[in-house]
């Protein structure tokens, strides 16, 4: 691939190894021993996605992934203990699935510095991520953010993905041909296929996704599929 520039996403690209952050609570509520229906676990996250959304206030610039892990479970419990009689989990458990989260994000992160160094000598990276207004300090916290030429946040400039407007700004900065541009993501349909609209390259880091219909997604709709960040050096470099 003729290749110039790099658009990446963060949030379950970078910080889960692939794997959607749902997929990632349900398994730490079960190591906890916490047991809950999946649809209720899952309406749950939904529950506090809306909330964090919805509510600016709940999430500052400054605050750090442990901050937003903290209102994140906390309203997952509350959801819960309104929707199920049988919840009976309090603070020691949401104590402990917030460090528990925070260290398996921490870890993943680790795992693609030497990654981001390599791309980053070679390309130029711009982050395209959903967050909260606060992945500047997500991400320094976490040491990765001298690797990124620019980031684009969607609570900072109004757009979530999947609109492909997100990743036109990302274009818009690198000043290149789109055929000349590759977006890295972990969700066909947030990262690959509005990538695709606007004529990119795609990589696709395929985990374990949000619902079935992702995960039976075929390999024909992106242009490369890997399992592991680390595929990238053998691609790019």
């Amino acid at each position: 691939m003729n290749i110039n520039g790099i658009l990446i996403d963060y949030g379950g690209t970078l910080d889960t190894g692939g794997h959607h952050w749902y997929c990632v609570f349900a398994k730490q509520y079960a190591s906890a021993g916490i047991t809950v229906d999946e649809a209720l676990l899952r309406a749950a996250y939904i529950h506090a996605e809306r909330q964090l959304e919805q509510h600016s206030g709940l999430v500052k610039a400054t605050n750090t992934f442990k901050d937003v892990l903290q209102e994140k479970i906390a309203c997952q419990f509350d959801y819960l203990s309104q929707h199920c009689r049988d919840f009976r989990a309090g603070l020691s458990e949401q104590e402990q699935l917030i460090a528990v989260c925070d260290d398996f994000a921490r870890q993943k992160v680790q795992e693609s510095v030497q990654v981001l160094a390599l791309l980053s000598g070679k390309y130029p990276l711009v982050l395209v991520s959903n967050f909260y207004g606060n992945i500047q300090t997500v991400i320094k916290e976490y040491g990765i953010a001298d690797y990124f030429q620019t980031i684009i946040e969607s609570a900072r400039v109004g757009i979530r993905k999947p609109n492909p407007g997100i990743f036109r700004l990302g274009i818009q900065y690198l000043n290149i041909p789109a055929q000349e541009i590759l977006v890295i993501g972990d969700s066909f349909k947030n990262d690959i296929a509005p990538a695709q609209l606007l004529g990119c390259k795609t990589v696709w880091l395929k985990g374990r996704g949000w619902d079935t219909e992702e995960d039976s997604t075929d390999r024909k709709f992106a242009d490369i599929i890997i399992s592991n960040i680390e595929e990238l050096t053998k691609i790019l470099i």
